[in-house]
Formats: structure tokens, sequence, C-alpha cells
């Protein structure tokens, strides 16, 4: 199955992608962020030297001088509404996310559909699932679920790229 030619054959329409990429932060993300973490009330990612970073998860994890540009940046944004600086993706709709985040879930959405389009009725919801841990591991290599095959993930992290799948179909109508 070679997504490349999806791309000449588009099967689908920009408003599928971005309504896809909107139900995958809104909807799918934001539920499975909060089952895996139920106390957390938030999830900061901060960019610091260029690099996006949790806060405070990644604390512990950086130099000296990305933990001082850190707190600085925490203390000049104490909402966590900066596009591009310092943004609380929990609590942030798609639409209001910047660019970067919007961009990261357009591409899964056009992946997922693209995906989904090329797959013949043969194709399993695993090995299709398999390809969308394949392609997140690709644009998420810096953490370290991206090191780990699709069949030796937990069933939690799974069943987010199962779902990919399946929101895909439905925004397809190929329940």
């Amino acid at each position: 199955m070679g997504l490349e030619s999806s791309i000449e054959n588009k099967n689908f329409t920009e408003e599928q992608v971005m309504q896809l990429a909107s139900d995958l932060h809104n909807k799918q993300w934001k539920e499975s962020f909060k089952k895996q973490n139920p106390e957390a009330q938030t999830r900061i990612k901060i960019n610091v030297m260029g690099k996006w970073k949790n806060y405070p998860q990644d604390l512990a994890k950086v130099s000296e001088a990305e933990k001082a540009e850190m707190e600085k940046i925490v203390r000049e944004n104490p909402t966590f509404d900066t596009p591009g600086v310092c943004e609380d993706i929990l609590n942030t709709p798609f639409e209001k996310l910047s660019e970067k985040w919007q961009a990261e879930n357009v591409g899964a959405a056009r992946f997922a559909l693209e995906l989904v389009t090329l797959a013949s009725e043969s194709d399993a919801l695993e090995g299709l699932a398999d390809k969308v841990h394949q392609n997140w591991s690709k644009n998420n290599s810096w953490d370290d679920l991206s090191k780990i095959p699709y069949d030796q993930l937990s069933e939690e992290e799974k069943e987010k790229d199962r779902q990919h799948v399946l929101w895909a179909k439905n925004i397809l109508g190929k329940n």
C-alpha cells in the first residue's frame, strides 16, 4: 500500500482533514490523556531554545540553562496561553492551538485518511494501526514510545493507534 499515490488521487477533502484533526485533538487525544492521567489538570508544552518540552515533567531531564529558561517562561506566562511559546494543549481546543500543534494533528489526520483510503477490505485494523504507530514514531523520534514496535505496546497505546484508523473510517463513511 503506497501512501504517495493517494496524494495525487485524494479521496477526501481538506474539510475532512481538518475535521479529523480537530476530532483527534479535541476528543480522541484528550479523552485518552485524561484516562491515562486522571489527576492531570493541564498538559503544558513550553518552547525552550527551539525545542518543545513538557512542563513540569521534563524539568529533571533538561540542562540547567533549559531549566532556567523553562522557569522564566512559566513566570512570564502564568496562564500558559502564548502560542508558540507556552501552551496548555489539554485545555486548548484544536482551533486555538498554535500552528505547530495544529500541524501535528493535521499531519496525523492526513496520514490516517490516506491510509484508510488506500486500505483494502482485507486490511486488518491491527495492521493499519501498526502503520499509524510507525508514522507517529517517525515524527516523534524523541519520545521513548517511538522506539517500541507496535506489537510490544501496551493495550492502551495500541488503542490510540486503532482509534486514529476508526475515526478516519468514520469521517470517510467506511464504518
